[in-house]
């Protein structure tokens, strides 16, 4: 579903499968929540989509795609600073994903203007190090 972007039944099936008492299974259900919430058009789902991504940080659970996923959700809501972090955390914890972050940050960039975070970004992305 989440490949043809079918977000209504991914989101519902996602739901059914929650309450698992398989621990992957509900993590996958949360992940796939998050995913189908993410592409609402409504912010108040994209601001559940935050708190489950943020979730599945803060137990361990968060893969490079949801963390991509969270910073892109954070950009879309214009939640700059947030998303900034984000995609800092994201190359940094998932080096071999980086052009993925870079590409959310380009985003952040082009709608912000915020030249020292395009900067900030190379740096990192060069070997450098963040300022």
């Amino acid at each position: 579903m989440a490949e043809e972007q079918d977000w209504g039944p991914l989101r519902e099936q996602a739901e059914r499968l929650l309450g698992s008492t398989e621990a992957a299974i509900a993590t996958e259900a949360r992940r796939m929540r998050a995913l189908a919430l993410a592409h609402s058009d409504q912010d108040t789902e994209k601001r559940l989509a935050v708190a489950e991504y943020r979730e599945l940080s803060a137990n361990g659970a968060a893969e490079p795609v949801d963390l991509a996923a969270l910073a892109s959700v954070l950009a879309d809501l214009r939640e700059y600073d947030e998303a900034k972090k984000m995609v800092l955390h994201g190359i940094q914890a998932a080096p071999n994903a980086a052009d993925g972050f870079a590409q959310i940050g380009q985003r952040i960039v082009e709608a912000t203007g915020d030249h020292s975070f395009r900067d900030e970004l190379k740096q990192l992305r060069s070997g450098k190090g963040a300022k």
